[in-house]
């Protein structure tokens, strides 16, 4: 059984924005790969009581990325 991956905020935004006609040029791509990562780090400090290797598992699978 595959689980379906799901979007995080910071894809949402940024596929409305696209949807809308907001152009991704290079800038837009490298704040886009800032923003995952902050978001990201947000997470990851959500599971503090667990270990990283925990967090980086379910991450992968939640979201289909490292």
């Amino acid at each position: 059984m595959t689980q379906e991956k799901k979007q995080t905020a910071v894809e949402w935004l940024i596929n409305e924005l696209v949807k809308k006609g907001f152009p991704i040029e290079k800038h837009g791509i490298d704040l886009y790969q800032q923003a995952l990562a902050m978001e990201k780090e947000q997470m990851r400090s959500c599971f503090w009581e667990i270990d990283i290797q925990t967090f980086e598992q379910y991450y992968k699978e939640m979201y289909g990325k490292e």
